[in-house]
């Protein structure tokens, strides 16, 4: 919203809400059917808004389970992740291991003597 229609807004919310009271006060009604349509304008306006609390709290309700649901799902997500990457370190430190030990094939596991290493 610009600067300069800022206050044209709220200068005609103001002379909406003056307006529809005088409306209301120099209507041709008696004082008693006055007070009745505003005592059920009231009851509307309040019904109303418990049924959109209503609303809203249901909507958010299933926004938190839908939310729990998905963080327990990315929470399986990761433990598995993880859990895998354990098993790839551990296949990765066994093959290491292996070829440390038979990095020649005259290593002295690989190879009973010198002499059988010099024939290959």
């Amino acid at each position: 919203m610009a600067k300069g229609t800022k206050p044209f807004w709220i200068g005609t919310i103001i002379g909406t809400v003056v307006g529809a009271v005088s409306a209301l006060l120099f209507a041709p009604k008696s004082g008693r059917e006055l007070r009745e349509d505003i005592s059920e304008g009231a009851k509307q306006i309040g019904e109303r808004t418990q049924t959109i609390a209503k609303q809203v709290g249901e909507s958010t309700t299933e926004f938190i389970e839908a939310s729990k649901n998905r963080i327990g799902e990315v929470k399986q997500s990761i433990s598995e992740w993880k859990q895998s990457r354990l098993q790839v370190s551990s296949v990765a430190e066994e093959i290491a291991d292996n070829n440390e030990t038979d990095e020649s094939p005259c290593g002295e596991e690989a190879c009973e003597s010198e002499r059988a290493c010099e024939s290959k």
